[in-house]
């Protein structure tokens, strides 16, 4: 099937779709200026990309060096990183508008893209630049250079499925469902398992396997130690029992449902005063396509839930709605006409106006430190209860405050991810020993455990306020103290 049956950029509903994308792009843009501060997600994958090494605590590096280039090339501005997020959505939309061409004429694709404002991961929590984001850009590439690579054949197509699954790898772990279904496809589709038989199969492999192999390097040198990452955030205590087993499953289910419902149900709205007429059909390999590809990487995370209990953030499911508009048109075809384009366009306007009705409500009412702290009025008020005339080096402890400081404090000390770690793949002891170190926390535990370590300064407390433009004035008490330079030759 060809990728353009008829020219996309000649229609007045092209121009509707290309003004579309103008405007999401712009809003999602400006709006979370309204915030006091960078949200935590996106501070962390800063400072991942001003240390510039194979791994972090948490993730792959990859998210982390586009974050500190955007934040370096907007003067250290907070629209830089809200840029960011939406260069890697509109990567995103052109690819799953690319990935609709293989089965949908033009209109419909376009409104593939248009209807994702109905997703609240591709706008209401976009503002938040992570890992996820990046994710919402990379999973439809790998996809659609698999079709082309299972479909042509052409070594580049192969390669280039190679590329974007290591890119995939080393953006987020959990890209495996993705390739999970894409191996399902091959053992399933008469199409994919004759891949098994080309070069260009295995070429993928060999060019995944060379570009992530310095973070595999990496993390065999420091022992995977960022499965303990994982074990923490699955390995929740429940009240359910075995009850969990299915009860995680459901829960995150539900709040995918949840997360796509406004494109859903605007869809079926479309759908129902349509439903008597039918399009061509699209072929069984494709609907399969789209099924192991769209569908199967959601049904595997429950499925791992179902089946070991462990908790699952729904935010995990950020990416896994990429193909849902996708899916909908080709399982519930109608035939569309101008009038019925227009009103899709109209409602995706609504909703995309509510949830920046919503967001803004968010940025500029609401409570918490993760919104409303003034960066560098902290860093400044820190540095000076420290006393001015002390040169920082090192700052660790709580990643938000640490992170906060390490980029606005006059300074600049390099932030150290994880002080505990025995590891400490980021710096070693010798060095932070060397010029101490100033540690930030939300209480008292991290004092006591490292004074028992180390020669440190007395505990002192900072208090910190905090206010949204309509909201009220916050306190927070936050910790401090220094871990001293080593006396020892």
């Amino acid at each position: 099937m060809n990728l353009i049956r008829e020219s996309p950029f000649k229609s007045k509903e092209s121009q509707s779709f290309c003004l579309f994308l103008l405007v999401h792009f712009a809003l999602w843009t400006l709006l979370p200026l309204l915030r006091q501060s960078i949200p935590m997600d996106s501070v962390e994958a800063i400072i991942w990309g001003q240390i510039c090494d194979f791994g972090t605590q948490k993730h792959p590096p990859l998210s982390g060096f586009p974050a500190a280039f955007f934040f370096w090339l907007f003067g250290q501005k907070a629209i830089g990183i809200y840029l960011l997020s939406q260069v890697f959505i509109l990567l995103g939309f052109v690819y799953i508008f690319r990935l609709a061409r293989l089965f949908l004429s033009a209109e419909k694709s376009f409104l593939c893209v248009i209807l994702l404002e109905g997703v609240i991961y591709y706008g209401f929590t976009s503002a938040e630049y992570n890992v996820n984001i990046v994710s919402l850009a990379l999973w439809p590439m790998l996809t659609f250079y698999f079709y082309k690579a299972t479909h042509e054949g052409t070594l580049s197509s192969w390669i280039l499925f190679g590329v974007f699954t290591a890119l995939n790898l080393l953006t987020k772990y959990t890209c495996g469902v993705l390739i999970m279904g894409a191996g399902l496809y091959m053992l399933a589709s008469p199409l994919g398992r004759k891949a098994f038989k080309t070069l260009g199969f295995y070429l993928s492999i060999i060019t995944a396997l060379i570009i992530i192999s310095p973070h595999i390097i990496w993390l065999y040198n420091y022992d995977f130690f960022v499965l303990d990452y994982f074990a923490h955030r699955t390995g929740k205590p429940s009240s359910l029992g075995y009850l969990s087993h299915l009860w995680h499953p459901v829960k995150f289910l539900s709040a995918q449902v949840l997360a796509g419902l406004g494109a859903i149900l605007l869809y079926f709205a479309a759908f129902y005063k349509n439903r008597k007429s039918t399009t061509p059909q699209v072929s069984k390999d494709d609907k399969l396509f789209i099924l192991c590809l769209g569908l199967a990487p959601l049904l595997i995370f429950a499925a791992i839930a179902l089946f070991t209990g462990v908790y699952l953030k729904s935010m995990w499911g950020t990416p896994l709605l990429y193909m849902l508009t996708i899916g909908l048109f080709v399982f519930f075809p109608f035939t569309l006409g101008k009038t019925t384009f227009k009103n899709l366009l109209k409602g995706a306007y609504a909703l995309m106006f509510l949830f920046l009705s919503a967001a803004g409500a968010i940025y500029t009412c609401a409570g918490g430190e993760k919104q409303n702290l003034d960066a560098k009025a902290f860093a400044a008020l820190l540095h000076s209860a420290i006393g001015n005339d002390q040169k920082l080096y090192y700052v660790a402890g709580d990643i938000w405050y640490a992170a906060n400081m390490s980029l606005y404090d006059r300074d600049r000390p390099t932030v150290i991810l994880d002080i505990k770690n025995p590891h400490n793949p980021w710096v070693r002891e010798a060095d932070f020993l060397t010029r101490g170190v100033l540690i930030i926390s939300e209480g008292k535990g991290s004092y006591h455990a490292l004074k028992s370590k180390y020669e440190t300064t007395p505990l002192s407390m900072l208090e910190i306020k905090m206010k949204s433009p309509f909201g009220k004035t916050e306190k927070r008490d936050i910790y401090y103290f220094m871990i001293l330079p080593s006396k020892e030759p």
